[in-house]
């Protein structure tokens, strides 16, 4: 009898869920210990968990199978600095901001538009912003943006 688990990517984004997913026979009572994350353990075999803080978090999964002998295995995972939020703020519908850290993603109805900046033409049209950090982290969309230019 031996722990095994599998993370779907042992390097991620702080606020980002990760499963992990035990791959121990059927049968065998399972407990994860996930230091940092929330929640912090569980019994289930495929269990999603998200981490708020970047750093090095050790994974635990102890097994025990019906005779009460038990196995555990620990891996680490790596939580990256993230973005939890986005929002547009915007004054006579024109939108700016600047943050050398901070890549924009711009979504002109639903399209990714291939600009790092974006000044609203008078036209129909839904505006939405996700970024992406140095590190490859994404942020969720952004607020919406509705613009509907009436004559």
């Amino acid at each position: 009898m031996e722990s095994v688990f599998i993370i779907e990517n042992p390097i991620i984004c702080s606020f980002d869920t990760i499963q992990f997913i035990n791959k121990t026979p059927t049968g065998i009572r399972c407990k994860w210990y996930f230091p940092g994350g929330e929640p912090d353990h569980s019994e289930s075999q495929k269990p999603k968990i998200v981490y708020i803080t970047p750093g090095n978090y050790p994974v635990k999964l102890i097994i025990e199978n019906r005779f009460g002998e038990k196995d555990s295995v620990t891996q680490v995972i790596t939580v990256k600095q993230g973005i939890d939020e986005v929002r547009i703020e915007y004054e006579n519908l024109w939108i700016c901001g600047s943050r050398p850290d901070l890549i924009p993603l711009w979504y002109v109805n639903d399209q990714l538009d291939d600009t790092d900046y974006i000044c609203i033409d008078p036209v129909n049209a839904v505006y939405r912003l996700r970024v992406k950090t140095d590190e490859g982290c994404l942020s969720p969309f952004s607020n919406t943006i509705i613009v509907d230019w009436i004559d």
